[in-house]
């Protein structure tokens, strides 16, 4: 019960701590594999860390819940249904648990029950685990109980529920790859400073970095970049404000004018919005249609800004795109303090939704219940 680790001696829970994370790794490489040999491979250390786990943890907590819950971990992730009588026991141990690993053991417990077909059992886990899952920020964790909880939901016949945890899933995991692409370009960058070839290969990283942080076709900056720096300035607490627009019935030019002119229209859209709000104010296109800006100032600067787009929008000569063709855009503005940017991005949605209920093509201020 006792390891050294270098000159570091290790007991205890430390120790209980050391193997369960040696489990959770390895549980979580089986997971990801379709190959049995590299699967068994990998849960091997999983194994040996849930037996020693069970058998000589120092604690209540390391023997009833972590060492159950990787044995059932490993069993899941080799397709295999397991008993969960053993997991249900001793759940009082939630009461002096950290939050993370309830949320863990809860996502175990749901995969469980899914398994044994339990369904409106296993909704009501993963439906509590989701929650500490986000805040402890366990992505891989997360993204098998959106998976779970896709699955039990549409065996219930709960399409709606399904597909949306289906589309969330899918974003986290493409929001993954664009990190690991991010993290590859940075590497890119490292290496070619390290072997002094630099010329042709940090032009590349240099592109390719600016290709995840830009939107292809505007030419504004990405929802990733925007991810990112919404993270950053809630550190700080300086005045900002958001405007955020979309274009209105943009359905409707897609289907008369075709997707091409659609694309066109919103490289256009998204230029007009660049071109009037100036320099200093990031601009992200969030979605099919929908941008945001950031204004590094107060409310009033946010709405004069607003109203200005939107009379470049209603004024431009769109016929110039195709005959007919009349674009205008509806705003939503809120302002506050940076500490709280993704409140204020909600209050501008909040506010948009209002402006297209007010009859679109104009500008609305958030609510007064957002906080400023």
């Amino acid at each position: 019960r006792r390891v050294h680790e270098g000159n570091v001696q290790l007991s205890g829970s430390a120790l209980d701590t050391l193997a369960y994370n040696v489990g959770y790794i390895s549980a979580e490489g089986g997971h990801a594999t379709d190959d049995a040999i590299v699967r068994e491979r990998r849960l091997a250390p999983g194994v040996v860390a849930s037996d020693w786990l069970i058998a000589h943890g120092s604690t209540e907590i390391a023997l009833r819940l972590m060492g159950p819950g990787l044995r059932s971990e490993i069993a899941h992730a080799r397709g295999k249904r397991v008993g969960h009588s053993e997991l249900e026991k001793h759940l009082e141990l939630y009461d002096s648990a950290p939050e993370e690993l309830i949320a863990w053991h809860r996502l175990v417990r749901g995969t469980a029950a899914l398994h044994d077909k339990r369904t409106v059992e296993a909704i009501a886990l993963l439906n509590d685990a989701i929650p500490g899952l986000e805040a402890s920020a366990n992505n891989h964790c997360l993204v098998r109980a959106l998976n779970n909880r896709a699955a039990a939901r549409g065996a219930i016949g709960d399409w709606e529920g399904a597909y949306a945890d289906a589309t969330r899933r899918g974003d986290l995991t493409r929001s993954w790859q664009i990190d690991s692409a991010h993290m590859l370009a940075e590497e890119v960058r490292r290496r070619v400073i390290e072997r002094r070839d630099r010329a042709k290969l940090q032009t590349t990283t240099d592109q390719l970095l600016h290709d995840i942080d830009h939107d292809a076709m505007t030419g504004t900056i990405s929802r990733h970049w925007l991810e990112h720096h919404l993270d950053q300035i809630e550190q700080t607490s300086d005045p900002i404000a958001v405007v955020m627009l979309d274009i209105d019935h943009f359905k409707d030019v897609n289907d008369v004018y075709g997707h091409s002119i659609g694309d066109k229209t919103l490289t256009r859209f998204g230029g007009l919005i660049m071109g009037t709000a100036g320099p200093g104010h990031p601009i992200a296109r969030v979605g099919g249609e929908e941008f945001v800006v950031l204004v590094y100032g107060t409310i009033a600067e946010a709405e004069t800004i607003a109203e200005q787009i939107r009379l470049t929008v209603a004024t431009y000569d769109w016929e110039s795109i195709a005959p007919g063709l009349a674009v205008t855009t509806s705003a939503g503005t809120c302002g506050g303090s940076s500490d709280v940017a993704r409140q204020l991005v909600i209050g501008a949605d909040e506010a948009i939704l209002e402006a297209k209920r007010y009859g679109r093509n104009r500008v609305v201020l958030a609510p007064s219940r957002v906080v400023f």
